[in-house]
């Protein structure tokens, strides 16, 4: 039997979570998430976990680090215990700053309210950072990784953690909708209409909140930020400690955050499934054994729990390797790279054709790719930021071509599996383009083929790394001039990553999408303690982000009849009270109100519509033409309130 060394808690943990996603994923979806099933979820997974815990620890003594310490001079010792000091000093300054910054008003960008002092303390911490893990890299003092791997975990959550400090409310839409479901599941034990995605997430919130009893809100809006943090500086260490042998490990985790990671800032079950995806393609880019096979298979059943972009490619990925050891393994692989190709965009025109929507061949150019902006502006770090921002993809390519030449030397097969594994998937987003996700509104209907791009991507990581790795070491055997200047460079990109992979609102570029405000939540309050009978609001998403927030899943209308064949269907559906974009047709009731004319008779058809008794018209400030908006609704409301300490939203009542 292959013996291993002892697994660290780290993966202890990921492999607990693992289980637990899948268990209560089961439980949920074929019985219900109450107490019992909670606790039976945990146990399952605690067993499970034990059992691998037995396998690996089995060869313990065989690996453990028997790698000299070195004892350092006084000088020397004083200087390695000072820099992880100011590191700390650095962080919590910069820390001080976000919690400064917090806000309750709509916001664009986290950046309307943070400082430039706080991006000036975390470029300077970023460089004490890296100016300590390449002074000691191959000293390799006491606890030098122990030290190292918290202090870059403590910086990837300070990088990841913008949002969730600084938007006193909310960021985003889909995280209200996921609390709201948390909640309502902790309550009653299930939500109807069951689906079989999403579950991973709402397992393990769950389980945090009937153990811990923390809120489920901020559960929510830590659980990605947190995980990411602990998780992918350990496996990118790890990864190239065992396949590059490189001393440079934990300098490369922490220029790692070069790269954009907007997917680790906010929770929803898609972003939390990429942190177990991009573990899998580092861990399954150096197994060697069938207890390593094993935990990664668990991995993608994990994915798949969460949500099925990343689930079913993790699933096909996870089976490479073992159809590699069988007979006819050639005619097995290309199968299982046709299913790579294939099965998402199969799987997207089952749900298209059971909504009986059309499918429709677009062309290449309907395809939504990025559009590359010159940065115009006066300000030269703005503009400097926005030209990295160009030169991502480039550098991003060299560096995962750089790490396939270094591989070549290595002679890794499994690195063939992680560009075939790319290319299959780029070519099942390039199918899936041809799809018309026409029961989407507009504006989101490119959504699905850019994550599926981007999940494609993940697969040429591990290549980047070793890339950044070579990086990493010509950096530290350059002079002391030309490493510092090196240094100081790559304590800036983190810093311009950081800013471009948040909502942004300034000279070149502006993300549009406000933040829930207090005003909002006013507003919702006020309607929900004034509305005398049965209603309906018609409002912008956030305000409805609002009302999930206040109220929950409080109210729906059973509609039996179709909306101008829109989503048209045999059974009867159910409208919730406010408009979710996503489908739902009182979302364009409320853009009639604002593109066209806010009228007494729009709400009258929506009420009609519903079949509710009243019906409320909800404004902010923020909406394009507001202004007239505002005039023309007043003509016809019965009256009118303002909310905010600048009338920020308006509630217009029709009798």
């Amino acid at each position: 039997m292959q013996k291993f060394g002892r697994l660290p808690a780290l993966d202890i943990l990921l492999l607990f979570l693992s289980f637990l996603s899948i268990t209560g994923a089961f439980f949920y979806y074929f019985f219900s998430l109450n107490n019992f099933f909670i606790l039976a979820s945990l146990s399952i997974s605690a067993v499970a976990t034990a059992g691998f815990f037995i396998l690996f620890k089995a060869g313990a003594a065989t690996a453990r680090n028997n790698e000299a310490k070195t004892k350092l001079a006084g000088r020397e010792n004083a200087i390695y215990a000072i820099l992880p000091i100011l590191y700390l000093a650095l962080s919590s300054f910069a820390l001080r700053e976000l919690f400064a910054a917090r806000t309750g008003e709509s916001i664009i960008s986290p950046w309307q309210a943070v400082g430039p002092e706080f991006f000036s303390a975390y470029a300077v911490a970023t460089f004490t950072l890296l100016f300590f893990l390449f002074r000691y890299r191959k000293t390799k003092p006491l606890n030098y990784e122990g030290v190292s791997g918290i202090l870059i975990s403590l910086h990837y959550l300070i990088s990841f953690s913008v949002a969730a400090i600084v938007y006193k409310i909310g960021y985003g839409f889909d995280p209200f909708i996921h609390q709201a479901t948390v909640e309502y599941i902790a309550e009653h034990g299930e939500a109807l209409p069951k689906t079989p995605y999403y579950l991973g997430q709402y397992s393990i919130e769950l389980a945090i909140f009937k153990i811990f009893r923390l809120p489920i809100e901020w559960i929510d809006k830590l659980l990605v930020p947190v995980l990411a943090s602990l998780f992918l500086p350990r496996q990118i260490t790890s990864f190239l400690k065992k396949t590059a042998h490189s001393d440079s490990a934990f300098a490369v985790a922490a220029v790692a955050l070069l790269l954009p990671f907007s997917a680790f800032i906010l929770t929803t079950p898609q972003n939390l499934s990429y942190i177990f995806f991009v573990v899998l393609i580092l861990r399954g880019s150096q197994a060697i054994a069938a207890s390593e096979y094993a935990f990664d298979a668990v991995l993608a059943l994990a994915c798949l729990s969460m949500h099925p972009i990343t689930g079913i490619p993790a699933l096909i990925f996870a089976s490479f390797f073992v159809l590699r050891n069988r007979n006819g393994r050639s005619a097995l692989m290309i199968l299982a790279h046709l299913a790579m190709a294939l099965a998402l965009p199969l799987a997207f025109f089952a749900v298209s054709s059971k909504i009986n929507t059309e499918f429709s061949v677009k062309t290449l150019a309907d395809i939504p790719l990025p559009r590359l902006t010159i940065p115009a502006t006066d300000e030269i770090l703005l503009k400097s930021a926005y030209y990295f921002d160009l030169a991502t993809l480039f550098i991003f390519l060299l560096l995962a071509s750089t790490g396939f030449f270094i591989n070549k030397g290595q002679n890794n097969k499994k690195i063939p599996i992680l560009f075939s594994s790319a290319l299959s998937l780029f070519i099942s987003a390039l199918i899936t383009a041809s799809i018309d996700f026409d029961f989407l509104i507009e504006y989101e209907r490119g959504d699905y083929v850019r994550r599926i791009i981007f999940t494609s991507s993940l697969f040429l990581l591990p290549l980047v790394f070793l890339g950044l790795g070579r990086l990493s070491e010509k950096v530290s055997k350059a002079e002391s001039i030309v490493s510092y200047l090196w240094m100081i460079i790559l304590a800036a990109l983190p810093a311009c990553s950081l800013y471009l992979s948040y909502p942004r609102y300034d000279d070149i570029h502006n993300s549009r999408g406000y933040s829930v405000g207090q005003s909002d939540l006013e507003a919702v309050e006020w309607i929900e303690k004034n509305a005398e009978s049965d209603y309906i609001v018609l409002s912008n998403q956030q305000v409805s982000a609002a009302a999930l927030r206040n109220a929950g899943f409080k109210k729906y209308y059973t509609i039996n009849n179709c909306y101008n064949n829109y989503l048209c269907d045999t059974t009867d559906r159910q409208v919730f009270y406010y408009p979710i974009p996503t489908g739902d047709p009182l979302y364009s009731y409320y853009l009639d109100m604002v593109y066209g004319h806010p009228s007494k008779e729009t709400i009258k058809k929506a009420v009609g519509y519903t079949g509710a008794a009243s019906g409320y018209f909800v404004l902010n400030k923020y909406w394009w033409a507001f202004p007239k908006i505002v005039e023309e609704a007043k003509l016809e409301a019965s009256r009118w309130l303002e909310f905010g300490p600048g009338n920020d939203t308006y509630v217009f009542i029709y009798d």
